[in-house]
């Protein structure tokens, strides 16, 4: 039987606190690192279990044993131990972000590639998912990250002026 890493919170998953835009990043850089992309994928599921704080509330048990998650998780729990209230709210908040890379059209545009392959979130979608709400099912709806995407601003742009203006890619609806 495959080993499984547990984590148990007393809060439930639309609880879960934001994080610094660094803190984010950083967790997408441990998990990105091209060695680990390649790397054999041997690493224990991952579950976290979340209480709720009324009754009214059924919290769900998260248990991931896709290998790439669990090979993902395990480089952020490398740099910020899954155990802490920060660290779960990175690992969540990065699955939530791989989830709205592979599910939503629209936030594809918002990768950017480095030159050498390595693809990276836009800065805005970034602070975006550090301060979203995530969903009791542990995603973010898409409206609301939408919203916080769109006042996410620099230099009185929006994220998605950015990228048009850097890429010329249409992506956000318009």
């Amino acid at each position: 039987m495959p080993r499984t890493s547990e984590t148990m919170f007393t809060f439930d998953t639309a609880s879960v606190p934001k994080v610094r835009i660094f803190e984010l990043m950083s967790g997408w850089d441990a998990a990105m690192q091209p060695d680990l992309l390649l790397a054999e994928r041997k690493s224990p599921a991952i579950a976290f279990h979340f209480g709720c704080s009324d009754a009214t509330h059924t919290c769900p048990n998260l248990t991931l044993s896709q290998a790439d998650a669990c090979l993902w998780l395990t480089a952020i729990d490398g740099i910020m131990p899954l155990r802490s209230i920060i660290g779960a709210s990175v690992a969540l908040r990065f699955m939530a972000l791989i989830h709205t890379l592979s599910t939503c059209e629209w936030a594809g545009h918002l990768l950017q590639e480095d030159g050498t392959g390595t693809l990276t979130p836009h800065p805005g979608l970034i602070r975006a998912a550090a301060n979203c709400p995530l969903t009791f099912g542990s995603t973010f709806a898409e409206a609301d990250l939408r919203s916080s995407l769109s006042q996410s601003s620099h230099d009185g742009l929006t994220a998605a002026a950015q990228i048009v203006a850097y890429t010329g890619v249409h992506g956000m609806g318009d």
